[in-house]
């Protein structure tokens, strides 16, 4: 996927009952777009059409039952 100094982007296709396998930390933004299926935060579900966005700090574990894609960009530290 693309990347500059700045932020790079990435296309994740999750399957079915899939979880990512850490949790993810974030020491700067991180933003994606939900472009099919449904991905799970915590107690929250995004479905088709959904931005999500996590600030500097945060951490989530993304999960997902249908199986979904995502397209997202994370901003790269300076």
């Amino acid at each position: 996927m693309p990347r500059t100094e700045y932020a790079g982007g990435w296309l994740i296709d999750f399957a079915p009952r899939t979880e990512w396998p850490e949790v993810d930390v974030h020491a700067t933004e991180e933003r994606y777009y939900v472009l099919s299926g449904e991905v799970i935060e915590g107690e929250e579900r995004h479905g088709p059409g959904t931005y999500v966005v996590f600030a500097p700090g945060s951490r989530h574990r993304p999960r997902t039952e249908t199986g979904a894609r995502m397209l997202g960009i994370t901003v790269l530290p300076r």
